[in-house]
């Protein structure tokens, strides 16, 4: 009987420690009248978007790019940038924000929320069985990936720079 006690004491102890971040909240909230695979990754995709918060200069220096390129990519050559991102951030990063420059132009501001990456030679046949898997870079993850972008001015070997201006995220327990 003192065995059965302890261990509840124990799990009582146990989940009153255990925290859900928003995300999590958000998808037990709202999954309850989900009646299909594709109307729950609907939800969770929601969900992440909805929990993202912005983070603060300070967390923006614990995103390090690495990597970058730019170039075509995929089976439709698609122009555009690739990079790699590694996540020293308490938060799983879901949108990154860069400023991109090219020869003496004015930065332009792109929003990345999708961190997927085409390898080449890889013929994909559908999407991701979770969408938010390609939605997040994990804390004290890398994550390597392609956004679209057309400037073939850089193609014309004009110099071009990037920087990391901007991130959502939501806090990670």
């Amino acid at each position: 009987m003192k065995i059965i006690g302890i261990s509840a004491a124990m799990a009582v102890a146990w989940a009153a420690t255990a925290q859900a971040n928003a995300f999590d909240d958000c998808v037990l909230k709202n999954m309850q009248g989900a009646t299909s695979d594709v109307a729950a990754k609907s939800i969770k995709v929601a969900c992440i978007r909805k929990s993202s918060v912005t983070l603060t200069d300070d967390d923006l220096k614990g995103l390090k790019v690495s990597n970058g390129f730019y170039g075509t990519f995929g089976m439709m050559r698609t122009p555009g940038f690739t990079a790699e991102v590694k996540n020293n951030t308490g938060f799983i990063v879901t949108e990154i924000t860069f400023a991109i420059t090219i020869g003496d132009g004015p930065a332009e501001m792109y929003r990345v929320d999708n961190f997927n990456y085409q390898e080449p030679g890889v013929i994909y046949t559908g999407p991701a069985p979770d969408p938010t898997f390609d939605m997040r870079i994990d804390p004290l993850k890398s994550k390597k990936f392609q956004f679209e972008m057309d400037r073939r001015e850089i193609e014309k070997k004009k110099k071009w720079g990037w920087s990391l201006v901007g991130a959502k995220g939501i806090v990670s327990q």
